[in-house]
């Protein structure tokens, strides 16, 4: 059985960003389970709400925002002791990073 971290290590770090996926690995985890949403311009992007309101300082719909747009806002806001500005990113970003680092690394979408 495979031990998956959701959303990432999410207990501490800012869910679905490429630190918690990192870090979700460094503690032992298999992989992680994640989700895909697709935004106006078309890129795919790893956020788990349809929505930004709860993990970002933005608002509305992943589906009405370009992904330029979704890089303004900051997506660890409300993880304490966080000061660096985790940004969205596109799917290709974090797959290709975590499978070039983990040969062994399963990602659940």
């Amino acid at each position: 059985m495979k031990k998956l971290a959701h959303r990432g290590y999410s207990a501490k770090y800012p869910e679905n960003t490429m630190e918690a996926f990192i870090k979700a690995y460094e503690q032992g985890f298999d992989g992680v389970e994640t989700d895909v949403h697709l935004t106006l311009d078309d890129e795919l992007v790893l956020i788990h709400d349809e929505k930004i309101n709860r993990t970002s300082t933005g608002k509305g719909y992943v589906k009405d925002h370009t992904l330029k747009e979704l890089r303004n806002y900051n997506f660890n806001y409300k993880v304490n002791d966080f000061n660096d500005n985790n940004k969205l990113h596109r799917y290709q970003e974090n797959f290709l990073c975590l499978s070039f680092l983990f040969k062994n690394y399963s990602m659940n979408i």
